[in-house]
Parts: structure tokens; C-alpha cells; sequence
């Protein structure tokens, strides 16, 4: 048995950083979970009379907020990272703030306005 750090890959790579359930929830919601429940509630927005507001819409940008939060607690809390690899920021939780919200707006207006 090993006392210390663990000992680093061949190759000169930093050892593999376990992540927490939680972190990974918290992840998996900011990314892939939100973006599919905002889909299937634009979806069925479209299905409804054009321009109607109803509590799908309020469920629709509370999961956009809610994606937010979990982005900002994934870097805040469980040391999130970018795209690249590298410890994400708040810069990096600001750039994807308002990419979602503008990205959210439109989905959002599209399944108001037109209708199947």
C-alpha cells in the first residue's frame, strides 16, 4: 500500500481526478438534461395556441435559470471545467449565461410562433 500522492501516468499526465455524484448531477444538468427537457417543453409550447402563456412557459425559463445555477455550482463548488479541459470561470459561467438565454429566446419564440 501507497502513502502520498498518487503516483502520475506514464507520459508526464497529472493522475485521474475522481468526480462526485453530485458534480456529475450537477453537470449532466446544466448540459445534456436541461437542454433536452427545453426541447421537449418547446416542442410542446408548439403544440398550444400561438403567443399563450401558460405554466409550461414559466417551467420552460425556470429550467434556463435553473441551468445557469447548476453551472455556476458546478465550477464554484465542484471545480468545473471548459470544453478544453481547462478549471472554468466565472467568465466562462457569464459566456454561458448569456448564450443560453439567447439561444432559450429563440427556441422559446419559435414555439410561440409557429404552430403544428
Amino acid at each position: 500500500m501507497q502513502n502520498g500522492p498518487p503516483a502520475a501516468r506514464p507520459g508526464g499526465n497529472a493522475p485521474a481526478q475522481s468526480q462526485s455524484v453530485a458534480g456529475c448531477l450537477i453537470q449532466l444538468a446544466w448540459s445534456l438534461g436541461g437542454a433536452g427537457a427545453l426541447v421537449v417543453l418547446a416542442v410542446t409550447i408548439s403544440r398550444g395556441p400561438p403567443w399563450s402563456f401558460s405554466v409550461k412557459d414559466i417551467l420552460y425559463w425556470t429550467i434556463v435559470l435553473g441551468m445557469i445555477a447548476a453551472r455556476h455550482v458546478d465550477v464554484v463548488r465542484y471545480h468545473g471545467r471548459t470544453t478544453t479541459g481547462e478549471p472554468a470561470t466565472a467568465r466562462d459561467v457569464r459566456v454561458y449565461a448569456l448564450g443560453l438565454l439567447s439561444g432559450a429566446g429563440v427556441l422559446w419564440c419559435v414555439a410561440q410562433f409557429f404552430h403544428v
